[in-house]
């Protein structure tokens, strides 16, 4: 989706695995600090291994005022298993 920005919320040893095209790396612990300078009506995507920690998140800005925040059910292994293309 266009201008959207894609957050992967996995810490960055896990992205060895392989990560999303595009995704900017924000551990989940850390998504509150980033999130301050983002613009809240800006549309976010959140994503993790298995969409867990990414509902979390989603949850999390929602809470802040962000009014278009959506998250990658299954996360990266839904995303494998549907045979798209992961970066290394």
């Amino acid at each position: 989706m266009k201008g959207v920005l894609l957050v992967d919320v996995r810490q960055p040893a896990e992205l060895s695995g392989g990560r999303f095209p595009k995704a900017v790396n924000i551990p989940l612990a850390e998504l509150e600090a980033y999130a301050a300078g983002l613009d809240p009506a800006a549309p976010v995507m959140l994503a993790c291994r298995s969409g867990n920690r990414s509902r979390k998140g989603a949850k999390r800005l929602a809470a802040l005022g962000f009014s278009e925040v959506s998250n990658v059910q299954g996360g990266v292994n839904g995303w494998r298993r549907a045979g798209l293309p992961l970066a290394r």
